[in-house]
């Protein structure tokens, strides 16, 4: 029976030790408030000091804990700072088509997020090109036209396989229509029609790609009569 009261009484005395232990810890964490009223007990029991730092997160003040009954009390509280103690590591948020870009910071102490900055704007619907620099489209098919048939550019926003898409965009294919032939004379391949004969010119088309090609007559010009003084005709 003896052994089993020594027992509880080291218990006891044990916890009581880890719950004295424990009250500075929770001196630091817990909400400071200048509260000048000490216990009952002041005066009469032993009386823990502790001065706690202000921070961004707690007030600061001395603090006083009873060690009869556990009241805190604190004197010469000091209002919470504006030193934040920024994290090393910068959080950057991307842009998207739905919001737009920016890095933000965290503080290490009470975890307030910094103002953001370096702001990047929200991307916008057009293909990416010099004259939409903040496009975002992408081409998914690209098919030219030529001189006989039209072409299609199919376009795709790039985010909309990201996970948490919030894109509903859903980009109208640019139609191109077929270009029609250029044709041009080859100077190398031409005949001039004479008095008597026909002339032809070869026209190709320059078109990229393209080797369509025909020949055109010119038709032949014809005596033009001019009356000489003093020939006389046979």
């Amino acid at each position: 029976m003896k052994s089993i009261m020594k027992r509880s009484l080291a218990f006891v005395m044990v916890l009581a030790m880890l719950l004295t232990l424990a009250l500075p810890v929770f001196a630091a964490d817990a909400q400071l408030v200048n509260d000048n009223d000490p216990c009952e007990h002041d005066g009469t029991a032993a009386v823990k000091t502790e001065k706690v730092e202000a921070t961004c997160k707690n007030a600061g003040g001395v603090w006083h804990t009873c060690d009869t009954c556990g009241d805190i009390w604190v004197t010469d509280a000091e209002p919470k700072t504006n030193d934040h103690q920024w994290s090393d590591t910068p959080t950057v948020v991307e842009p998207t088509c739905w919001n737009e870009g920016y890095t933000t910071n965290t503080c290490d102490t009470c975890g307030i997020e910094q103002a953001r900055y370096d702001i990047k704007p929200q991307y916008t619907h057009d293909l990416k090109d010099a004259a939409h620099p903040n496009g975002c489209l992408v081409a998914s098919k690209d098919s030219v036209a030529d001189c006989l048939v039209g072409g299609e550019l199919i376009l795709v926003c790039p985010f909309a396989e990201v996970e948490g898409n919030k894109c509903t965009y859903v980009p109208t294919p640019v139609e191109r229509p077929a270009t029609g032939h250029n044709h041009e004379f080859i100077v190398d391949d031409y005949q001039a029609p004479t008095c008597y004969a026909d002339g032809y010119v070869k026209m190709e088309c320059t078109n990229l790609g393209c080797d369509d090609a025909f020949t055109a007559p010119i038709a032949k010009i014809g005596h033009e009569w001019a009356y000489q003084q003093g020939v006389e005709s046979s």
